[in-house]
């Protein structure tokens, strides 16, 4: 109201000097009293969003830091208020809004992470390109995680259970849309030791780091069983891996000639590094990747595998070759189907490779 709408800069200005000082409940408390002062805004006055108060308030709420989901939700839902009417707010407070939601894009929450990915895929290519750009940080911390991840040596507490856990969740036949990120991050943690805490709290809440840590180690696991799994003997876990894959082409080649498409619910689509296919494909190329490793040495920093393992690799090197070319086609069609163009490619250059020598 006419009244009483002079007092909006400071209300904004106070949000912003207390906002350092709450927690948990109050915080919530504070992004819904800025939801409704936005809205009452828009109602009356928007010149309000370029004056100084308002651009000090988004600073501050930017630099807020937490881990309580509710109050993650609060700040995405107050965000999303600014980012529906993004013409009318200055490009400095929308950039500092999207850097504060960049980290949340990979969440263990399905909501957080899906409700972050919904706001950036709204938002105009240079605001995000501008974001990205100042949070070099976040990609940079993303890869030396995953560089840490496949220099360390195999650990001795992932066990045969923590393999079954991962493996049966990538090669069963139910929806293969979603991860259940929970009990993933319960055997990131329980197999985490005392002197790997302080790297490891880095990947607190980052579901994509603890699959690909899950997913090396599957992998390595294999490897340093020299293909004793859960599954059975060496052949036995070739089999089972392959039955997986050569069902889901099956799957996908049916699919395609119905003109059937996966039923995605809403916002799902945006988590498709999180799906089944690619964790499977995913653990196929960390396999291959170790297993080469073990034939021939690895020039790269991974982590050199002890000798009876080189050994019973490099005896049976023929018989890994056979079973990666004879997986190479399904795995063709399952990663052009799931849009990894790269590991598609990569993919039919083997299998031409493997025809020529032929």
């Amino acid at each position: 109201q006419p009244t009483t709408g002079s007092h909006f800069p400071a209300l904004l200005k106070h949000l912003g000097d207390i906002v350092i000082f709450c927690q948990n409940d109050s915080l919530i408390l504070v992004f819904n009293w800025f939801k409704g002062i936005i809205q009452e805004i828009l109602r009356s006055d928007t010149s309000l969003f370029s004056m100084a108060e308002f651009e000090f308030v988004i600073a501050s709420f930017s630099a807020v830091t937490t881990n309580n989901v509710k109050v993650i939700t609060a700040i995405i839902d107050a965000f999303s208020e600014i980012f529906s009417h993004s013409e009318k707010i200055s490009s400095p407070s929308m950039v500092s809004c999207c850097k504060w939601l960049i980290p949340f894009i990979d969440h263990c929450d399905d909501g957080v992470r899906i409700a972050a990915r919904l706001l950036l895929k709204g938002l105009s290519f240079d605001i995000v390109t501008t974001a990205i750009q100042e949070d070099v940080a976040t990609i940079q911390l993303v890869s030396t995680f995953r560089h840490l991840i496949s220099n360390k040596p195999f650990p001795g507490n992932f066990h045969s259970q923590n393999f079954r856990s991962v493996m049966q969740h990538i090669l069963s036949s139910s929806d293969s849309i979603g991860v259940n990120s929970p009990e993933f991050s319960d055997i990131f943690y329980a197999c985490q030791r005392i002197e790997d805490t302080d790297w490891s709290n880095e990947f607190q809440f980052r579901h994509g780091l603890i699959s690909y840590w899950l997913l090396w180690n599957a992998a390595l696991y294999c490897v340093s069983s020299k293909l004793r799994t859960p599954f059975g003997k060496p052949q036995e876990t070739f089999t089972s891996i392959e039955i997986a894959l050569r069902s889901l082409a099956k799957e996908v080649k049916q699919n395609k000639l119905q003109g059937v498409s996966r039923s995605i619910p809403h916002g799902a689509e945006l988590d498709a590094e999180l799906s089944k296919p690619v964790m499977l494909i995913m653990f196929l190329d960390n396999l291959e990747k170790i297993m080469y490793n073990a034939f021939e040495g690895c020039a790269t920093s991974l982590a050199p595998l002890s000798k009876p393992i080189k050994t019973f690799f490099r005896t049976n090197k023929g018989t890994c070759h056979e079973w990666l070319n004879r997986i190479r086609l399904p795995a063709m069609c399952v990663s052009l189907s799931i849009g990894l163009h790269a590991a598609t490619v990569r993919y039919g250059f083997e299998l031409l490779s493997d025809m020529d020598v032929t």
